[in-house]
């Protein structure tokens, strides 16, 4: 599904960049991964509500004009959202396998963002345990720029996440994780999409999904996230009668009564 022309104008007008500040601040804070060159840097804003409703009304505008075919669903788009979340990220940033509990309109404004995506049905293939939550924590080094050091969550804070690595960084890492990991390795491969400057992607809630990205011109990545909140309903319920049987190979101990992660793309 592909956004038109007008519409990706619209991300890049300079109305937006009220955001620019914030963006640069956690671009400053952000810059410089343990590991990582010195081109890497993440960037992600939070709004209530990005300011993009003038847009949608013009866009209602016109398909009014052409026939009305699409002037419901843009005047539902601004009054239901969620939240939304604008990403700013360079090639050596990836999003491991997990889920979230929202619907997602993920629109990639510059670059490319590859995508690897599993059903719900899939969960016992991704062995998800239970890890501690931890965070980066500048420290600041003389006039340089600060270095972040990975520092476990006080009080301790218990996240269920897949352990598995699609891309192995060496063959003795691939061979490790196809050996601890057979469901998923021996299984069907995940569907693999990539969403290019101006596509859109619908992925739904409760569905697994890895990210990589490719930059643009610019270096960078850069998407928005539109989230709606899941309706906890039959699916839901679905879920977790899968979760809970014991496949062998990938059974999580002490699993706990939510599952709810939460990360960014």
């Amino acid at each position: 599904m592909t956004v038109e022309t007008t519409a990706l104008h619209h991300w890049i007008k300079p109305r937006a960049c009220w955001i620019c500040p914030r963006v640069g601040l956690y671009l400053h804070c952000a810059h410089g991964f343990p590991g990582d060159g010195p081109d890497c840097c993440i960037a992600m804003v939070l709004t209530p509500k990005l300011r993009l409703a003038a847009a949608a009304n013009e866009e209602a505008g016109r398909s009014t004009r052409r026939g009305g075919e699409r002037r419901l669903v843009v005047e539902d788009v601004t009054k239901s959202i969620a939240t939304e979340l604008i990403e700013m990220k360079s090639a050596c940033s990836q999003t491991s396998f997990h889920k979230d509990h929202y619907d997602n309109i993920y629109v990639v404004v510059s670059g490319e963002k590859h995508f690897l995506l599993l059903p719900p049905t899939e969960h016992h293939r991704l062995y998800v345990r239970d890890y501690p939550a931890a965070r980066y924590v500048a420290e600041p080094e003389g006039e340089g720029d600060p270095t972040l050091k990975l520092e476990l969550e006080e009080p301790e804070r218990i996240v269920p996440w897949s352990s598995v690595d699609p891309y192995p960084p060496s063959p003795e890492e691939t061979a490790a994780q196809v050996s601890s990991f057979p469901l998923y390795f021996e299984g069907p491969r995940p569907i693999h999409c990539t969403v290019r400057a101006g596509e859109m992607l619908y992925l739904p809630s409760m569905w697994f999904h890895h990210v990589s990205q490719s930059p643009g011109p610019n270096g960078l990545t850069i998407a928005v996230n539109y989230w709606y909140d899941m309706q906890f309903d039959i699916k839901y319920a679905y879920f977790n009668f899968l979760r809970s049987f014991e496949i062998n190979g990938s059974k999580r101990i002490d699993a706990p009564e939510g599952d709810l992660e939460e990360t960014t793309d």
